[in-house]
């Protein structure tokens, strides 16, 4: 099988020009990221011209490919080692399985699939082209959760956790509904469960995990749909051994936030930036409270804890990429790489759960 041409550079092509992508690009001409664009293609070769000389001006060589076998072409190109995938859920397995019989490995975004058995189908595809796949979640790769889940699992200065709450919102703004893939069934069906709940599922996961407890079963305890049937709002109850529980909201009609809270019987642990970090110094807090003399008056100890600055988790999201694909085609051992392509599909296996709640009437629904 044909390996990288430089192990230093990954050559990405974008399959696809969609608003994410601008993310992508940008984080890719760091030179951190140890990848580099060489290839772009959209249904549209003036889009596709547009968001190089947009984006990536300064970046050199990089052929643009447009029209119906835009997409094709670029698949078919030796100038690229893997490809970017930003299109709606409900037009991305099929053509993520062309770029891996295209022997090209994949980032794709989230959600993963249309369910999680067309990822099972991606994934077999992989493994059998000895490639690698790899979502595009990007806070998994901060420095800061790896902090946050030492945190969680110090029991002498958190205690037991047994609760997580994750709030991710944003008020859409006029037209979302009407334009927008993430109201639109035939881009995305899952909604703000797909797109924002996501990052709250990968959350508890990673927690939890930490911990010792596999999850169990999904719920969706309150939502709305838009007149499309797509979901809008979502209150989730998602349920793990040993007693746990991730309680989350996530929906496109309230004010923009994006936190998360661990509790444990000591302390909790917070962070009102858990999937889009602030400036940097990246933070989260530990807080204790206690009741005054007479029980008058509530007392905090909040302790803030401080990530050195670094790259942004974009640039780490590349980077980790760039060297799981380089290990796949180094023959190096896949277990890493597993273990992503395994926590991607138990998440999108959360969120068939959760879609299927909706249709069960809130039922809870088994993991």
């Amino acid at each position: 099988f044909e390996r990288m041409e430089s192990p230093e550079k990954l050559r990405v092509g974008f399959l696809g020009v969609a608003g994410i992508s601008r993310k992508a690009a940008i984080a890719i001409r760091s030179p951190e990221s140890g990848c580099v664009v060489r290839a772009v293609a959209s249904r549209n070769r003036e889009k596709a011209d547009k968001f190089i000389g947009d984006f990536l001006a300064d970046s050199p060589a990089i052929e643009a490919f447009g029209g119906p076998s835009g997409y094709d072409d670029l698949l078919r190109s030796k100038s690229i080692d893997a490809v970017y995938v930003p299109l709606p859920v409900a037009l991305k397995t099929p053509w993520v399985l062309r770029a891996l019989s295209a022997r090209k490995h994949v980032l794709l975004e989230k959600p993963a699939a249309l369910s999680s058995a067309d990822y099972r189908d991606v994934l077999a595809a992989a493994l059998s082209a000895r490639k690698c796949v790899l979502d595009g979640t990007m806070f998994p790769h901060h420095p800061r959760t790896a902090s946050v889940l030492d945190a969680a699992a110090d029991t002498a200065q958190t205690g037991a956790v047994d609760r997580i709450r994750c709030d991710f919102t944003f008020r859409a703004g006029a037209g979302f509904h009407e334009n927008n893939i993430r109201g639109r069934r035939e881009g995305d069906p899952h909604g703000c469960v797909g797109d924002l709940g996501w990052y709250c599922v990968r959350f508890g996961l990673m927690v939890f995990r930490r911990l010792g407890s596999e999850v169990r079963s999904a719920q969706v305890v309150h939502f709305a749909r838009n007149e499309r049937g797509v979901p809008i709002d979502a209150t989730c109850v998602v349920r793990f051994e040993n007693s746990r529980v991730l309680w989350f909201h996530c929906g496109f009609g309230t004010g923009y936030q994006n936190r998360a809270v661990i509790y444990g019987a000591k302390t909790f642990i917070e962070m009102d930036d858990f999937v889009l970090p602030a400036d940097q110094p990246s933070t989260y807090t530990r807080t204790s409270s206690s009741l005054t003399e007479c029980d008058l008056l509530t007392r905090h100890a909040r302790e803030t804890v401080l990530i050195p600055p670094g790259p942004a988790q974009e640039i780490l999201l590349w980077k980790k990429f760039g060297q799981l694909c380089t290990a796949s085609d180094a023959d190096a051992s896949p277990v890493e790489a597993d273990a992503w392509a395994e926590i991607s599909l138990t998440t999108q296996r959360v969120v068939d759960a959760l879609m299927a709640s909706m249709e069960q009437n809130s039922q809870a629904v088994d993991v």
